[in-house]
């Protein structure tokens, strides 16, 4: 299932935790299962509400995965373009 994948843009929303810890396993998943050089980009998104999971605690994932995190807010299309120019 993994194996020609290119890259990954993982999501998570910054007002749930579960969704933040869901994208750990995907993470997770697909460096088990894809080609090593797949490359990985983690976005926060909807930083437009109130914040569960802070900057942080996601910086803290991305450097542990050594991957990008962008933050984002897709709802006002902030960081949207950077997101993409980035990938």
């Amino acid at each position: 299932m993994f194996k020609q994948l290119n890259g990954a843009l993982m999501a998570y929303d910054v007002n749930n935790r579960n969704s933040f810890e869901d994208t750990q396993k995907w993470i997770k998943i697909i460096e088990d299962n894809a080609p090593k050089d797949t490359a990985i980009i983690l976005v926060a998104n909807k930083y437009d509400q109130p914040i569960t999971v802070s900057e942080r605690d996601g910086k803290s994932l991305a450097d542990f995965y050594k991957i990008n995190l962008i933050l984002a807010c897709a709802k006002m299309g902030d960081n949207v373009e950077a997101l993409l120019k980035k990938w």
